[in-house]
């Protein structure tokens, strides 16, 4: 049966859906985090938008992740390290991004 490979399409997609929950969950802490440490000001609720804005943008990124490992199996390539660098890799960009983005709306809003 196909979805008892892990490299099958139905494998990786799965495994990826798998990594989502342990990726918004890091997501949300720092978001979270992030606001703790900003004289953010909830009530306007823009900082929540752009939380829900960056997180859906990351979501989306997240989709390239599985898309990269299947064209790599259907080059042949077929370590069990790809899906650990490629979920680092991505988690790091998207936190990276988000925390810009949440320093920028910090920036524009207390001036």
């Amino acid at each position: 049966m196909e979805t008892s490979n892990p490299s099958s399409k139905s494998g990786v997609f799965l495994k990826w859906e798998l990594l989502r929950v342990p990726f918004n969950g890091i997501l949300i802490a720092v978001c979270l985090s992030f606001s703790q440490l900003t004289p953010l000001s909830w009530g306007d609720g823009g900082i929540f938008w752009s939380f829900v804005q960056w997180i859906l943008i990351a979501n989306l990124l997240f989709f390239a992740c599985p898309l990269i490992e299947r064209a790599a199996a259907n080059a042949g390539i077929r370590h069990f390290w790809l899906t650990a660098v490629l979920f680092w890799a991505g988690l790091f960009l998207a936190t990276f991004l988000t925390v810009l983005q949440l320093f920028l709306w910090t920036l524009r809003h207390s001036l």
